[in-house]
């Protein structure tokens, strides 16, 4: 299964942001890579917002949104193809990530990854060949040892 974190945040962040997204983002990709939980969902991109109040009206967290059909994008850069993808967005409380350490914000996200994941098993009925069970149990595994460390 492939696996990515996306980040939409305010530059009073600086990158300490950035570097715990991208971090989880390598232990989750490298979890899942090789895992199959069904022939449903492919690929899952998981968006998070961290914002300054005054953007929140610019960056509004998206449902999730499961598309079966592959299609394919222009990107940028080269065109690109999707095929039975969930995407959703996580909102971080932006006054408590601007005071807290690197590693406050590690779990900070981790928690709101976990419950996030409810989502997921909400629509269920869009993608039945998907094991939410075995998935959100191995996910929360690896991300309750990270917050244990």
């Amino acid at each position: 299964m492939k696996f990515f974190l996306s980040l939409e945040t305010s530059w009073q962040l600086g990158n300490r942001l950035d570097i715990v997204v991208a971090a989880l983002n390598t232990d989750l990709k490298s979890l899942l890579l090789d895992k199959s939980y069904g022939n449903d969902i492919q690929e899952l991109c998981i968006g998070v917002i961290c914002v300054s109040p005054e953007f929140n009206t610019f960056f509004k967290v998206r449902r999730p949104r499961y598309q079966r059909a592959k299609r394919t994008y222009k990107g940028t850069y080269a065109p690109y193809t999707l095929e039975k993808y969930l995407t959703y967005d996580i909102a971080l409380p932006y006054q408590e990530a601007v005071k807290a350490s690197n590693g406050l914000l590690y779990q900070l996200l981790i928690e709101r990854l976990l419950s996030s994941f409810e989502l997921i098993a909400l629509g269920q009925k869009k993608y039945p060949d998907f094991d939410t069970k075995t998935f959100t149990t191995e996910v929360s595994n690896l991300l309750q040892h990270i917050i244990s460390q």
